[in-house]
C-alpha cells in the first residue's frame, strides 16, 4: 500500500510539473498538494520546496496563481528555527509572485495576505517584504484586487 501511495504522490507531482499537460489540470494538481502535504507531513517538504520554486516562474498564469496556497502550507510546515529556508524558498517565491503581471495571481496573494503574514511572523521571516507586498496590492490597478487586499488589512496588521 505504501508503494501505491508513493506512486500516486509522484504522479500528482508529475502532473503539476508537466509543461505538456493542460494548465487547468496542472493547476488542479497543484491545489491538491495542500491536502497531500497535510497527509504526508514534513517528509514531503524536500520535494515540495523545489517544485514550488520552479512553478512560480511557469509560463501559465493559472499555474502560478495555484502556487500561493501550497506555499502558505509549506511555510506552516517549517519549524520556527528554519528561518533561512523560509526566506530562501517561501518568501523568495512569494516575492516573485508579487511581481506577476497576472491579476489572478495578485488576487490570490491578496486573499491570503493575513495568513501569509501570520506564517512569516511565526517563522521569523521578514515582515517588511510582506508589508511592501500588501501596499502594492492595495494600490493595484485592478479594483477587485484592491478590494480583496483591503479585506485582509485587519488580519495582516494584527499579525505584525
Amino acid at each position: 500500500m505504501n508503494n501505491e501511495k508513493q506512486t500516486h504522490d509522484s504522479r500528482l507531482i508529475h502532473l503539476a510539473d508537466n509543461e505538456d499537460e493542460v494548465p487547468l489540470v496542472r493547476s488542479a494538481a497543484i491545489q491538491q498538494l495542500v491536502p497531500l502535504t497535510r497527509q504526508i507531513g514534513n517528509e514531503f517538504k524536500t520535494e515540495l520546496a523545489p517544485l514550488l520554486s520552479g512553478l512560480v516562474g511557469d509560463s501559465q498564469r493559472i499555474v502560478r496563481s495555484a502556487c500561493v496556497t501550497p506555499l502558505l502550507e509549506l511555510g506552516r510546515m517549517l519549524n520556527n528555527n528554519e528561518t533561512a529556508e523560509y526566506e530562501t524558498t517561501v518568501q523568495a517565491s512569494l516575492d516573485k509572485l508579487n511581481e506577476d503581471g497576472s491579476r489572478d495571481t495578485r488576487r490570490t496573494l491578496a486573499g491570503n495576505m493575513a495568513e501569509l503574514q501570520k506564517v512569516a511572523v511565526a517563522k521569523g521571516g521578514s515582515a517588511k517584504s510582506l508589508h511592501l507586498m500588501m501596499m502594492n496590492l492595495l494600490e493595484d490597478n485592478e479594483v477587485e484586487t484592491r478590494r480583496i487586499a483591503a479585506s485582509q488589512f485587519k488580519g495582516v496588521y494584527r499579525n505584525l
